[in-house]
């Protein structure tokens, strides 16, 4: 799938929940809540269907809400009594760097079909990967 919210969000819609993040952070969860509905049918009442559908429900599928996720993460770390310094502990950082480069013909940059890569300038992507292998 090529990068972007726009064809993220495209991807999620096409299942009964799908979640999507990007890199800085926003992110959200998409719920078709019919097909939600009839793959639950017969057990509304269990307390696992119960406790998904009010955690769904926290949900803002509009965008990334970091309110709505806060409070989803708060949910969840309640419900599994979790501590936020069980939380912490678990946590990994995973830091990134966007900047934009401006440049003179964007045609002279060919990435592959789902923009994760170029393919021309092999050079310029000889040295990105350069910089983001692992360490």
């Amino acid at each position: 799938m090529p990068t972007g919210v726009k064809n993220a969000f495209e991807e999620i819609r096409k299942y009964v929940i799908g979640a999507h993040c990007d890199r800085v952070g926003h992110g959200t969860f998409f719920v078709r809540w019919d097909w939600f509905d009839k793959a639950l049918k017969g057990k509304e009442e269990m307390l696992d269907a119960k406790k998904l559908r009010a955690l769904l429900s926290i949900a803002n599928s509009s965008c990334g809400d970091a309110m709505c996720n806060m409070l989803m993460l708060e949910a969840v770390l309640r419900d599994k009594d979790y501590s936020i310094q069980m939380l912490t502990n678990i946590y990994k950082e995973n830091p990134s760097t966007c900047f934009k480069a401006t440049v003179a013909n964007k045609r002279r940059f060919v990435t592959n079909w789902d923009e994760t890569k170029l393919d021309e300038p092999q050079r310029l992507q000889d040295i990105v990967e350069l910089f983001t292998k692992e360490r």
